[in-house]
């Protein structure tokens, strides 16, 4: 199936999750939001939270600065 992640489109299995994103991306948990569809979804659900065909996942990163 084919998503959308931060603007670019991916293709993945049906039934991946966020959890498999993050995995796929290689990215480190700690410090990252994901919002999909506009919605934030906890770091609690992401394991559990199936992707549907053309959903936009929107994947931010905190920064420290001045």
């Amino acid at each position: 199936m084919r998503i959308l992640i931060n603007g670019q489109h991916r293709e993945f299995t049906a039934g991946s999750t966020l959890q498999d994103v993050v995995d796929e991306r290689n990215a480190l948990s700690a410090g990252i939001a994901i919002a999909v569809d506009g919605e934030l979804v906890p770091r609690t659900a992401w394991a559990v939270t199936e992707l549907s065909p053309g959903a936009a996942v929107e994947i931010v990163t905190a920064m420290q600065g001045g």
